[in-house]
């Protein structure tokens, strides 16, 4: 059982040419099965390329026993005789101060904790522990958010997640969740049991506790793969097109048209002759330009966006989340802040 797991996360780790000699590894590691399986395969490759590694762990304090999580990891990383670093806030607090679920409060923090290992010791890369399963339950999460190609892509195995140049890697993406549960039952090896995966009070657990299991029972038993596979596939397409889209992108932009760093503009003729696949990507590479991600921004908000392209008449202006907004000036299509609105040239 520990080759056939070894060699798939190995395979994976080669394919996607997630580690080199050079790299310094932040594993970031909860205790749970898929993050302990995640060290052991790290020290496994170790063996044949020698990168530094160390264990990051981030207590939630959601539970009475979160810090009995904590020690555990600490000792396990003691045992294997790689460095230890960890950090405790209480999520449910935060999460009474800020917008959004209890869930993304949380992965922000946690991820903010990771970057923040990983830039204060120069490590290169941070590796999470999330399987295939999690990779079938994101494509899911995500088509019934009404997610557009990208969303569809799921988890990449590898993407830049830091100005610094730090990358997150997911070396058991291609990993089945029960490959991991027969690896280290074989090897007698120990983890927690965070007893809050089993309830269905958040949205990944009612997935994998209700939805895939009716999938695979009624439809297709093996739809975990399906999804993940088809994540694949519709990543690669992604690539090729935003490869286009950035090229595009060159050809439409007026350098000139608008001051400052808080809005720019394209030439609203040459995105009209754009095939409609690499216009709507355009779009999506102006609105993250500005707002730094794509978060809320829906299906619809890009359909208003070609409309306004297609048909509206100047000085019409689509608001979107996030405080920016999409404007027709003239002959010109003009991405700003809403505060800035007013100083663009041609804006009333």
């Amino acid at each position: 059982m520990q080759t056939t797991f070894y060699g798939e996360v190995s395979a994976t780790v080669v394919r996607h040419n997630m580690l080199t000699p050079t790299d310094t590894v932040i594993a970031g590691v909860s205790g749970g099965p898929d993050s302990v399986a995640l060290l052991f395969a790290l020290l496994n490759i170790r063996a044949h390329i020698p990168f530094s590694l160390a264990v990051a762990h981030f207590d939630h304090m959601l539970r009475g026993d979160s810090g009995e999580d904590a020690a555990f990891v600490e000792d396990l990383a003691r045992k294997c005789e790689v460095p230890f670093f960890c950090r405790k806030e209480n999520i449910a607090v935060l999460y009474r101060q800020t917008k959004g679920s209890l869930e993304d409060v949380a992965r922000k923090r946690r991820l903010a904790f990771f970057t923040d290992c990983a830039r204060i010791h120069n490590a290169t890369k941070i590796a999470l522990g999330h399987t295939l399963d999690d990779q079938a339950e994101t494509v899911i999460m995500r088509l019934v958010r009404g997610a557009g190609i990208q969303g569809l892509c799921g988890m990449a195995p590898v993407r830049e997640c830091s100005p610094h140049g730090i990358y997150i890697i997911r070396p058991l993406l291609k990993t089945r969740k029960d490959t991991v549960e027969r690896f280290l039952a074989a090897g007698h090896i120990a983890y927690r049991t965070d007893i809050t995966n089993f309830g269905t009070e958040f949205t990944r657990n009612k997935v994998r506790h209700r939805v895939l299991p009716l999938l695979e029972t009624e439809f297709n038993p093996n739809i975990k793969d399906l999804l993940a596979n088809m994540a694949d596939t519709v990543r690669a397409d992604l690539d090729f097109i935003a490869k286009h889209a950035r090229r595009k992108m060159k050809t439409v932009e007026l350098p000139d048209a608008c001051p400052g760093r808080d809005s720019f503009a394209l030439d609203c003729d040459r995105m009209r002759k754009i095939t409609p696949a690499l216009r709507r990507y355009i779009v999506r590479m102006g609105i993250e330009r500005l707002k730094g991600d794509l978060k809320r921004i829906t299906s619809r908000h890009l359909e208003e966006v070609e409309t306004l392209i297609a048909e509206r008449p100047g000085l019409s202006v689509v608001d979107l989340p996030g405080g920016i907004a999409v404007s027709k000036q003239e002959k010109r299509l003009v991405f700003h802040k809403k505060a800035q609105r007013a100083s663009i040239p041609g804006a009333r």
